[in-house]
C-alpha cells in the first residue's frame, strides 16, 4: 500500500473539513428553525406508515382474490374456504 505524503494527508484533511463546514452552513441556512425539520419528518413518517399499511392491505386483498379463483383445487380450495369463513365470522362480530 502506498504511503501518502504529509502534504497529501494535510490537503485531504483540509478538504474534508471544508466540505463538512459547507454542509453544516447549508443545513443551518436551509433550516433556520429546527421545528420545521421535526414537523416535516413527523408528517413524512405518518404518510410513509399510512402508505405501507394501505399497500399491504391492497396486496393481501389481491392475493386472496387471486387464490379464490383456484378454489376448486384440493389444497388451495380448503385454505380459501377457511380464510373466507374466518372473514365472514369476523364481519358478523
Amino acid at each position: 500500500m502506498a504511503r501518502q505524503s504529509f502534504t497529501q494527508k494535510t490537503s485531504d484533511t483540509i478538504a474534508k473539513g471544508a466540505m463538512a463546514g459547507v454542509l453544516d452552513d447549508l443545513f443551518q441556512n436551509m433550516y433556520s428553525r429546527r421545528w420545521q425539520i421535526y414537523k416535516m419528518n413527523f408528517v413524512r413518517g405518518m404518510v410513509f406508515g399510512f402508505g405501507g399499511v394501505l399497500g399491504g392491505t391492497i396486496l393481501v386483498v389481491i392475493l386472496i382474490w387471486t387464490l379464490s379463483l383456484f378454489d376448486h383445487l384440493p389444497v388451495i380450495g380448503h385454505f380459501v374456504e377457511t380464510v373466507r369463513h374466518s372473514l365472514e365470522t369476523a364481519q358478523k362480530k
